[in-house]
């Protein structure tokens, strides 16, 4: 929901390290959150960090950021 807080990025690399196995973890979680500021799905209000936008409006710009990093992709 819109204005809602997002999980802390302390709390979400505990759960990763707790319940998976996977590699560079923290560097993980730090592009997540990055990219999604970045695509303005996430925003920072104070120090706090919120949900910007409905789920169908980010689900239609990470799918179009995902299509923009295929053409790029496959002009190299």
């Amino acid at each position: 929901m819109i204005g809602n807080k997002v999980i802390s990025g302390i709390k979400l690399k505990e759960l990763l390290s707790e319940k998976t196995n996977i590699q560079n973890s923290n560097k993980i979680v730090d592009e997540y959150f990055s990219d999604m500021e970045t695509l303005g799905i996430f925003s920072i209000n104070g120090k706090r960090r919120v949900i910007a936008m409905t789920f169908d409006e980010a689900m239609r710009i990470i799918d179009e950021f995902d299509d923009t990093l295929r053409i790029l992709e496959e002009m190299k």
